[in-house]
């Protein structure tokens, strides 16, 4: 004679109808089909989460691509649009060549200012006189100083960009060379 048991509180049946029917109504059956239950949705819900996690990431990395490709499109047509001439800081800088202007003429007048007033007070201070030359030269001095740096800053400026330009063509010829190479 074979004896059957319960899955959940392990009692002995004579036959598999009575097991059977005591697991429909015993406790620990119960509490394990819903424990079951309970897994299988929250492995359900983890898997829609993932699924949605992979996707938001997925779609991400869409994006990061295309962001990529198009500042590398909007580089190129950037690169492609500047010429060594349109560069010049002359082109792009126009009121620094102004001020540039302005500082020389300031330079100019601070000297003639300073003669002038050295000839007027020539006659009655004497050593004093003196003084507003050295101090208008240096004032002159200063101005033309000022202007240069601006001057130096901007020729470094075109410098940068024609070596940025001449570095990104070697790079184009060089890339050119290698797709070759693979070949």
């Amino acid at each position: 004679m074979s004896m059957w048991y319960c899955d959940g509180c392990r009692d002995e049946f004579e036959t598999e109808n009575e097991a059977l029917e005591h697991e429909k109504t015993c406790q620990k059956v119960i509490d394990f089909v819903k424990s079951q239950e309970e897994e299988k949705k929250l492995k359900e819900k983890i898997r829609k989460e993932e699924k949605r996690l992979l996707e938001e990431k997925r779609q991400r990395e869409r994006e990061a691509e295309l962001l990529l490709q198009n500042k590398i499109l909007e580089e190129e047509k950037e690169l492609e649009l500047f010429t060594y001439h349109s560069m010049k800081s002359d082109n792009r800088f126009p009121y620094l060549n102004v001020y540039i202007t302005l500082l020389k003429i300031f330079a100019v007048l601070a000297l003639a200012i300073g003669i002038i007033l050295f000839v007027i007070s020539a006659e009655g201070l004497g050593i004093f006189g003196l003084f507003f030359v050295v101090y208008a030269l240096f004032m002159a001095l200063g101005f033309l100083m000022a202007s240069e740096s601006i001057r130096f800053l901007l020729d470094f400026h075109n410098n940068n960009h024609t070596n940025t330009k001449v570095k990104i063509e070697t790079l184009k010829i060089l890339e050119k060379i290698s797709d070759k190479l693979d070949k």
